[in-house]
C-alpha cells in the first residue's frame, strides 16, 4: 500500500550547478594513462560512511554520506576525477531516487540524497567512470575522426561510390587534404556537414544522394587496461547503506509533493538547481520541483496548439507515446517499421491539436539495414525558421545520441547555431514555448562502447553555458534523474519513463 501525498510549500534553495563533476578535456588528458586497472577505483574496496554516523532521518531531510575510494590493492586514492552516482531505493514501495555526488578532490566524495518517503531504504553507489577511463574516452575522440563512421553515397548513371562524411570541417582538414573535401552544408540546410570527394572521375560532389552507416566500425585505440575498465563499468560498490526515514512531527505519514505548478516554476532554476528533480514510486515519476498535469488536463491545455518534437529516436519514442496515449490520428504516411526516419505528424481534430516528430539533420546514423535514407537533411534551425510567427507552438529540441560518436566540439557548434535560431524564434513568436531536452543516462547501446553517457554530462555543462542569457526564456528538461534513479541500461528508456518525460515536458507548457 502506497503512502498518501503530503503537500509542502517549500523548495530547497539551488546552489551552484554541479554538472556531476565533469572534468575538462585538458585536465583529463593531463592524467597518466591506464597501465594497471587494479590501481583504479575499486568497487570492492571503496567504503560508504554516513556523515555524523547518522542512519535515521526525518522526511524531507537530505541524507549525506561520504564515499572513500580505494584501489584493488587496498590503497586509499588521494585524488578525485572519478564519476560516482548514488541512488536511494525502497523496494516495498518500489521507490527510487537519484542523488547528487560531489568530488572533494582528495579521494573522497559526498553524496546527497533527499528523503522523499518514509521507511527503510538502501543507498547504492556506483563508480560509473574511473578517472583513468574518462581520460581514455577523451583521448580516443581526439585521436579518431569518429568512433563509428557515417558515409555518403555518390551516384551518377552507372557509377556509385561511398565516401567518409563528418560534421566538422576542422577535423576533416586535420585528417585529409582540404582539396579532397565536399562541402555538403547547403544540402544539410545550413548545418555543417562534409564528405570526401569521390575518387571516381565520373562523380562530382553534387552527385551525393544519401548517407548510410559504415561498417566495420573503426578500431578503438584503447589499451588492455582501458578495455578492462570499459567492460566492468559501471561498477557498483559492494558495500551498501541502510537508512531509516521517519515521519516529520508536523506531518502525517506521507511522501513529499510540491504545490507550485510546473507552468509557474522559475525557469532559471531548471538550469541551475542542484537538488534531485524527482523520484519514482510504484512506476510513477514524482516531480520534486513542481506539480504536473494528468493526461486529461494536458489534452485540455493543448487545444489549438501544435507540438514540434525535433531530434533523434528518443523523441520519436515521445511521438509514439503521444500517438497512443493521446489518441492522435496520423496524418502522414503510416509507419512501416519501428525505426522510422521520415518526419511524422498526427492530429486531434476535436481540440485542433497537431503534433509531429522531425529528425534533425546530418549526422544521423541509420544502421546498415537502412541504406537509402535521405530524409534527415532538414536542420533544427530551418524547422524553427519555418514555424509561423502567430502559431501557438510547443517546441522541444534534442541533440544527443547521433553526436556522441564525435568530439564534443561537434555538439557544441551545433547547439550554438540552434541557440541563435531559438532566440530569433522567441523574439518573433511571443506565444510559443521552447524546451531543450537534456541527455539521459545509459550503459548499453547497439554500438557498444562507441557511445558513452559520460559525454551526456559534458553536454549538460555545454548547454548551460551556450544558453546563458536565455535561461529565463527556455525550459530545460532534465531527464537524467529519471534514468539514474532506475539505473537504466539501454540507450532507449522504457515506455513508462518515456510517459513520465512527456507528461513532465507538457506540464511546463500548461497553465
Amino acid at each position: 500500500m502506497s503512502l498518501p501525498e503530503c503537500r509542502v510549500d517549500e523548495e530547497i534553495d539551488p546552489r551552484e550547478t554541479t554538472f556531476y563533476n565533469i572534468i575538462s578535456e585538458d585536465e583529463a588528458l593531463s592524467h597518466l594513462p591506464c597501465i594497471d586497472e587494479r590501481t583504479a577505483a575499486s568497487p570492492a574496496k571503496s567504503k560508504i560512511q554516513p556523515q555524523g554516523d547518522r542512519t535515521t532521518y526525518n522526511l524531507g531531510e537530505v541524507i549525506r554520506i561520504t564515499i572513500t575510494v580505494y584501489n584493488d590493492y587496498g590503497l586509499r586514492k588521494s585524488t578525485g576525477g572519478d564519476q560516482l552516482r548514488a541512488t536511494l531505493h525502497n523496494l516495498k514501495f518500489s521507490a527510487h531516487a537519484p542523488g547528487i555526488v560531489t568530488d572533494n578532490n582528495d579521494g573522497t566524495y559526498t553524496a546527497e540524497l533527499k528523503a522523499f518517503w518514509t521507511g527503510p531504504s538502501v543507498v547504492n553507489v556506483s563508480i560509473s567512470y574511473t578517472r583513468e577511463l574518462i581520460t581514455a574516452l577523451y583521448r580516443v575522440r581526439n585521436q579518431l575522426l569518429a568512433t563509428r563512421n557515417i558515409v555518403g553515397q555518390f551516384t551518377s548513371r552507372t557509377y556509385t561510390e561511398t565516401r567518409m562524411c563528418h560534421p566538422s570541417h576542422k577535423r576533416m582538414v586535420e585528417v585529409f587534404n582540404r582539396s579532397e573535401i565536399c562541402n555538403m552544408t547547403y544540402i544539410n540546410s545550413g548545418m555543417p556537414f562534409y564528405c570526401l570527394k569521390p575518387t571516381n572521375q565520373h562523380l562530382l560532389c553534387q552527385d551525393w544522394t544519401h548517407v548510410k552507416t559504415n561498417q566495420p566500425y573503426p578500431e578503438l585505440p584503447y589499451s588492455d587496461c582501458e578495455e578492462k575498465l570499459l567492460k566492468r563499468a559501471p561498477d557498483y560498490l559492494h558495500q551498501t547503506l541502510i537508512v531509516q526515514v521517519v515521519d516529520r512531527p508536523d506531518l502525517p505519514p506521507c511522501t513529499i509533493t510540491p504545490i507550485v505548478r510546473c507552468s509557474r516554476y522559475n525557469r532559471k532554476r531548471l538550469w541551475t538547481t542542484r537538488q534531485p528533480t524527482g523520484y519514482f514510486a510504484e512506476g510513477k515519476w514524482n516531480s520534486a520541483l513542481c506539480r504536473g498535469k494528468d493526461m486529461y488536463q494536458l489534452l485540455s491545455c493543448m487545444k489549438d496548439r501544435r507540438l514540434y518534437l525535433i531530434g533523434d529516436s528518443t523523441l520519436r519514442h515521445w511521438y509514439r507515446y503521444i500517438l497512443l496515449a493521446m489518441k492522435c490520428t496520423p496524418t502522414t504516411e503510416l509507419w512501416t517499421t519501428e525505426k522510422w526516419h521520415k518526419e511524422a505528424e498526427c492530429e486531434i481534430k476535436d481540440i485542433n491539436f497537431r503534433a509531429g516528430w522531425y529528425p534533425h539533420s546530418q549526422p544521423f546514423f541509420v544502421g546498415i539495414e537502412f541504406d537509402d535514407v535521405k530524409y534527415t537533411l532538414y536542420s533544427v534551425s530551418r524547422r524553427l525558421d519555418d514555424i509561423p510567427s502567430d502559431e501557438d507552438a510547443v517546441v522541444i529540441v534534442q541533440l544527443y545520441m547521433h553526436t556522441l560518436s564525435f568530439h564534443h566540439s561537434v555538439f557544441e557548434e551545433r547547439m550554438k547555431r540552434i541557440r541563435r535560431s531559438i532566440e530569433k524564434f522567441l523574439d518573433r513568436n511571443r506565444k510559443s514555448i521552447v524546451m531543450i531536452k537534456g541527455p539521459h543516462t545509459f550503459t548499453s547501446t547497439p554500438a557498444s562502447n562507441r557511445l558513452n553517457d559520460y559525454f551526456g554530462f559534458l553536454y549538460n555543462k555545454l548547454l548551460y553555458e551556450i544558453f546563458e542569457g536565455l535561461h529565463d526564456r527556455v525550459v530545460y528538461l532534465n531527464n537524467m534523474d529519471a534514468t539514474i534513479a532506475l539505473q537504466i541500461s539501454f540507450n532507449h528508456p522504457p515506455s513508462f519513463i518515456t510517459a513520465a518525460m512527456v507528461k513532465q515536458a507538457l506540464s511546463f507548457a500548461c497553465s
